[in-house]
């Protein structure tokens, strides 16, 4: 992912539009609209510009930190890794609070899908986590996988961070929530009005969903391991 992709996944993230962030960095929006297309790479000056507008820190627009079980999902990781929950106190003093995040199982998704207010209930669930180090953002939670479906990409057992804000992506890995309360985690392919979710381990099957059938769907962004957040 280069720069002006960044810029825009970014810009996404935070629900603006590009006239709205051209308005916000004092340009115009066929300019932005250029830089994030890669016709015309951005200045330096202009990226500390860009990063104040979406609050990051300047150099998440080149850092790329890897993923040690999904490196074809780093450009997200690299998202949830510079959105940080920093608070300057009285004294002048920036300090990083620690975020706790849902840990959820699949009966709790499936039970909280049939709420009109599915993100709120899964925010407010009362088991929670402390986020890995990296991990400053309230928009996520935590789940366990069930089972092989995903190995070796993600073994059974494995504590993955789930995003309720970025866009799930084609050849990216989903959480996919279908009507009738299956949860399930798989590579996810969009063909038309159909979903195809894909798994690594190839003794699973692929499971084509029209789009109607599914309830939710929400970006795997990291595995942090087995047993992560236990006493």
């Amino acid at each position: 992912m280069n720069i002006g992709e960044k810029i825009k996944r970014l810009r996404g993230f935070r629900g603006l539009t590009c006239e709205g962030l051209s308005e916000l960095i004092d340009r115009t929006r066929p300019y932005l609209s250029s830089v994030e297309n890669g016709h015309n790479p951005p200045t330096k000056k202009l990226l500390r510009v860009i990063a104040d507008a979406l609050d990051v820190d300047v150099d998440y627009f080149e850092h790329e930190p890897g993923s040690p079980a999904i490196p074809h999902i780093k450009d997200d990781l690299d998202l949830l890794y510079y959105f940080s929950n920093r608070r300057r106190g009285l004294d002048g003093i920036e300090r990083i609070e620690l975020t706790r995040l849902p840990l959820l199982t699949s009966r709790d998704i499936a039970a909280y899908a049939i709420s009109a207010r599915m993100l709120e209930q899964i925010m407010r669930h009362d088991t929670t986590i402390v986020a890995p180090s990296h991990v400053h953002t309230h928009d996520a939670f935590a789940f366990v996988m069930p089972d092989e479906s995903m190995e070796p990409k993600i073994n059974q057992g494995e504590t993955v961070i789930v995003s309720t804000k970025l866009e799930p992506k084609d050849e990216g890995v989903v959480l996919a929530l279908t009507n009738e309360g299956d949860v399930m985690i798989r590579v996810l392919a969009r063909r038309g009005r159909q979903h195809q979710f894909t798994p690594a381990n190839r003794a699973f099957p692929t499971i084509t969903k029209a789009k109607t059938e599914i309830r939710a769907l929400f970006s795997v962004v990291l595995v942090v391991g087995e047993g992560f957040g236990e006493a």
